[in-house]
């Protein structure tokens, strides 16, 4: 009576590739941030502080946040305005993305003249 077999030499090898891409990925210490995020070591938010100079986040205004060296300006995306302010614990996060009417031009929307 002949044996069936069944070949998981293809499956194993799938398993095994999945297995090295996550070691190097770990190992290398690899992330994908995603654009706009904000990546601060917790600690150092702490000790260094955060100073915002628009606090009133003005969107007619340019402002910028800095956590230690690390500087945060608000910036325009076409008609978007993204804005930064001081956070609790003196953290730097995103305060909001605003849509300027007249469009935005060095990190602040443009007046209607």
């Amino acid at each position: 009576m002949a044996k069936l077999g069944f070949n998981y030499l293809p499956y194993g090898l799938m398993v095994a590739l999945v297995l090295i891409v996550a070691a190097v990925s770990l190992i290398t210490g690899q992330q994908q941030n995603a654009q706009g995020a904000l990546v601060i070591d917790a600690g150092q938010e702490k000790v260094l502080g955060c100073i915002d100079s628009d606090k009133e986040n003005d969107p007619w205004k340019f402002g910028d946040v800095r956590v230690g060296t690390i500087k945060y300006e608000d910036s325009c995306f076409e008609k978007t305005l993204k804005q930064y302010k001081c956070g609790k614990d003196s953290r730097a996060v995103l305060v909001r993305d605003f849509r300027c009417a007249q469009g935005c031009e060095k990190g602040a929307c443009k007046r209607n003249i």
